[in-house]
């Protein structure tokens, strides 16, 4: 640590003191304690990590593709310019009895190895096209698998474009590493050993010098490197915030233009626009600084191989053919060391770039299937919550639910009411597992749901929220989703039930008609049908309404209402309701408060005890009235 301090220290004098503004240029590298490092080279290892751990099946053809490029770069770094320095040495041989035969020998070993270097040139170019894009496939995979196997409070906390882009780089950067390792690490490998070597044997002074000063150069800009990583992780970490808000407010757009939020849009993104231009001028700066370093030191080495050369040929040690190939294998190392400084730029860069994918591996996901978990059995319908605490996280000092005991058997409509916070959405997120309880049970039929696999629990229950999301498909295709083995007919006889065909068969493309991002397309009570008939679809047990028809107008409540009632029929119900016009025929239903189930029973019965139940109706009547 002291030594590279020391090594560091310098690096102050290219920072530009009259930069002040904002701490522009106000860049302190001994700033970066001991635990930030720490922090960078557990990420770094972590990315490395699950890099290899993706590449490794692939491990035959990249060692097979990296074994090859080495044989390429030997064959027209190294073999080449051997074979043109014979040839420069003959030519220096010339008289009167030479021929152009004499030549041939060297000119057709030029031809062979440069024809030979070519065509295996473009094999090991295949093999690695082959290994690349298979490691990429399994990269987007394991990507698509992190991301989804997150809870609803990682999404519900997360720009969907910022999320993109991470997923995005973190395939980039895998592909530039590759790459780099392939043809400019194997290119630096051979043009430092062989000609290193090659000098050792004809000139060991100039050998000598030429290996330590590459030791030392290496050592040093390995050092500088590293020390710019937090520089380009804050500019990755800036570009994603950049795209999320591009995205959040693209999005919105129409809100943005209704209140006249534009300049007020404007100033924000503005403001971001100029946090990531600081952070990208620090990394520049930081950039430059090694730069100059990376100059000077080529500069003093070169001057020292022009004076040994010179020193060599005019004592008679070096012929002119031998300082020409000298001359060419220096410049060649000088060409090669420059690149292994942009080298190293670039997998800083894309290590940092990785960094925040690498981040979301890394996070464990709030809900997981335990280790034992096996399908759900057979379910009919039937409820149980068992003594259920559930405490929202930060929030321990009041209790969503604490010992809620609830039976529900099957095929039973239940409607869930009360004021806001009373844990109404929780009861259905902690039933679907998009939250697990903190003690307690939830039984499906008797059989414990944290203790089955999260896709066969929900294999079983139909969900309509409020805002049902469609993708940006064919409404035929979003019915689908539903039972991704329907046919075309149970697709038209759901969406019939749903009352959904009334509009589609209307559209010129009918049910090829594609709703646009989210089902911008559509509206709300005509994506709330497609929805339906989604859930219709599924032919699960158990349906779960949470305010399906809340922000409907009357028209399109009254088709929604009928749909709902076609879609209940025989399933154990849940709705979630602040229009208790539409559950009052319900079989039962129960109020929430903060304090668990304040009143249970059918409207008639709750109407008597003029409790809480009352009072909402009575407010909903006469509001009506």
């Amino acid at each position: 640590m002291e030594l590279r301090s020391r090594l560091l220290r310098p690096m102050a004098i290219f920072v530009p003191t009259h930069c002040t503004a904002f701490n522009e240029c106000n860049i302190e590298l001994s700033s970066w304690n001991h635990q930030s490092s720490v922090t960078i080279e557990r990420m770094i290892k972590q990315t490395l990590k699950y890099y290899w751990r993706l590449a490794r099946p692939h491990w035959r053809l990249w060692t097979t593709a990296f074994l090859l490029s080495l044989v390429f770069f030997v064959g027209l770094n190294i073999v080449m310019p051997w074979i043109t320095s014979r040839f420069v040495a003959r030519l220096s041989t010339v008289d009167s009895s030479t021929s152009i035969g004499d030549f041939m020998p060297l000119i057709a070993a030029w031809f062979v190895v440069r024809t030979a270097v070519f065509i295996e040139g473009r094999f090991q170019i295949r093999l690695h096209f082959k290994a690349q894009t298979r490691t990429l496939r399994d990269i987007d995979m394991a990507s698509f698998d992190a991301i989804m196997a997150q809870g609803s409070d990682f999404f519900a906390n997360s720009f969907t474009g910022s999320l993109v882009t991470k997923f995005n780089r973190f395939a980039r950067s895998f592909e530039t590493l590759a790459n780099a390792a392939m043809y400019d690490l194997s290119m630096l490998l051979v043009q430092l050993i062989f000609p290193i070597g090659i000098l050792l044997f004809i000139a060991p002074i100039m050998g000598v010098v030429l290996a330590v000063w590459a030791v030392i150069y290496a050592y040093f800009l390995v050092v500088v490197q590293r020390k710019k990583i937090p520089y380009s992780r804050d500019v990755a970490a800036h570009d994603s915030k950049i795209t999320g808000a591009i995205a959040d407010i693209v999005t919105n757009s129409l809100p943005v233009k209704m209140f006249a939020r534009l300049p007020i849009e404007g100033d924000n993104f503005r403001a971001k626009s100029n946090e990531r231009r600081r952070a990208r001028y620090k990394n520049l700066i930081i950039g430059d600084n090694i730069r100059v370093y990376k100059s000077a030191f080529i500069i003093i080495l070169q001057s020292i191989v022009f004076y040994l050369s010179a020193k060599f040929a005019l004592d008679g040690t070096l012929d002119i053919s031998q300082v020409v190939l000298i001359q060419f294998y220096i410049l060649q190392l000088m060409s090669s060391l420059w690149e292994f400084g942009k080298l190293l730029e670039k997998l800083e860069e894309a290590l940092a770039d990785a960094g925040e994918m690498t981040e979301i591996y890394m996070t464990k996901p709030t809900i997981r299937d335990s280790t034992r978990a096996k399908r759900l059995g057979k379910v009919t319908g039937k409820i149980d919550l068992v003594d259920v605490h559930f405490t929202y996280e930060g929030d321990e000092s009041q209790p969503v639910f604490s010992e809620l005991d609830l039976h529900i058997p099957k095929g039973q409509k239940v409607g869930f009411v009360g004021p806001s916070g009373g844990g109404k959405t929780t009861l259905t997120k902690l039933l679907l597992r998009l939250m697990d309880v903190d003690a307690g049970k939830i039984l499906l039929d008797g059989q414990d749901i944290s203790k089955v696999t999260q896709d066969s629990l929900r294999s079983h229950i139909a969900y309509v929220p409020q805002e049902p999301l469609l993708f940006h498909r064919t409404i035929r295709e979003n019915i689908r989703y539903g039972d991704l083995d329907a046919s075309d007919e149970e697709v038209y006889e759901a969406a019939r039930l749903a009352h959904a065909a009334e509009f589609i068969e209307k559209l010129p493309k009918g049910y090829e008609t594609l709703v646009g991002e989210r089902g911008i397309k559509l509206s709300g009570g005509q994506k709330q049908r497609v929805a339906i008939a989604r859930a219709m679809l599924k032919k699960a047990p158990i349906l779960v309404l949470d305010e399906a028809t809340s922000a409907l107008d009357s028209k399109s409540e009254n088709l929604i209402v009928k749909a709902l009632d076609a879609l209940m029929k025989d399933r154990t119900t849940i709705v979630i309701a602040h229009r208790l016009s539409t559950i009052k025929k319900l079989d039962r239903i129960i109020v929430l408060t903060d304090q668990g189930v304040a009143e249970d029973g059918t409207h008639a019965e709750l109407l008597k005890k003029r409790g809480i139940y009352y009072d909402l109706w009575s407010h909903q009547h006469d509001d009506f009235m």
